[in-house]
Parts: structure tokens; C-alpha cells; sequence
């Protein structure tokens, strides 16, 4: 059925975005691989297949959420708790390539997609959910205090 074809091309994209992963570590290790990009830009970024760590980067961004959806949606049905577990996994190693690419906007994209499942997350208990959000707007008020302060607000715009 529905079900059953959205698990199959989950699996799919994750299995996908596992093995982009492994290049990314294996380029991240400063290895040169025949045939593909340069492992490290000057900047000493793992480029992926793509040739840009931020393209890498946005391939990877949205499987991450997607995968711990299907984990959290498989988990508890007894025999798909292999598959909860493998969507877990994968959502786990992407995260980890997007951060291996040193991409900043990769990494701010991944806190902030992490944050918003959790936040619209009816599983989550409300306490759990308004902690957070008090903590992200008192973490970013605390940042826009510190670059205004130094001086730095003026440069970003």
C-alpha cells in the first residue's frame, strides 16, 4: 500500500544519502578518489560528488528530518523496528556529513530543521517543546546582544 511505498523510497533517499556520506568522510580523511572531485577544496572542505560542500550539504539537509520521521513513525510496530532503526542510523551519519563539510549555513540549516521536528513533534512532551523554544530565543537574543556589542552587527549588513 501508501504506507508501504513512502517506507521503500525512504529507504531509498537514505540509502542515498549514506553513501554520499561515506564519500564525504572519505574525502573529510584527505582522500583522492579516481575519477572524482578533489577531496579538499583550498578551503579543506569535503566536496562530496557535487563539487561544492554547501550543495553536498543541502543534498543531505532535508533526509535528515525525513529519516527520523520514518524512524519515529516506524518505532513501536514490532516487526519494522529493524527499519526504525536503520532510519535512525542513516538520519545519523547524514547529520554527521553535513557537518563534515564544514558548510556554516549546513550546520545552522541542520540545528534549526532538528529543533523545528522537535518543536512540531506531538510525541515530544510540551514541557521538553517550551524549553527549548525559551532556550533558542534566549540563545539568539544572547547572540544578537554579543554581535551588536562588538561591533559586528554592522559588518553583517
Amino acid at each position: 500500500g501508501p504506507a508501504r511505498s513512502r517506507t521503500f523510497s525512504r529507504l531509498i533517499l537514505g540509502l542515498a544519502g549514506s553513501l554520499l556520506s561515506v564519500l564525504v568522510f572519505v574525502q573529510a580523511m584527505g582522500v583522492t578518489l579516481p575519477g572524482f572531485v578533489p577531496a579538499l577544496t583550498a578551503e579543506f572542505r569535503a566536496t562530496g560528488t557535487l563539487g561544492n560542500p554547501n550543495w553536498t550539504a543541502a543534498f543531505l539537509l532535508p533526509l535528515v528530518p525525513a529519516l527520523v520521521g520514518a524512524g519515529s513513525e516506524l518505532t513501536g510496530t514490532g516487526q519494522s523496528r529493524n527499519m526504525a532503526r536503520a532510519s535512525y542510523l542513516m538520519a545519523a551519519i547524514m547529520a554527521l556529513a553535513t557537518i563534515a563539510t564544514l558548510s556554516k549555513a549546513g550546520a545552522v540549516a541542520l540545528a534549526g530543521g532538528l529543533v523545528f521536528y522537535i518543536l512540531l513533534n506531538s510525541r515530544i512532551s510540551w514541557r521538553l517543546r517550551f524549553g527549548l523554544a525559551t532556550t533558542m530565543v534566549v540563545g539568539c537574543a544572547a547572540v544578537i546582544a554579543w554581535l551588536a556589542w562588538s561591533g559586528l552587527l554592522q559588518n553583517l549588513a
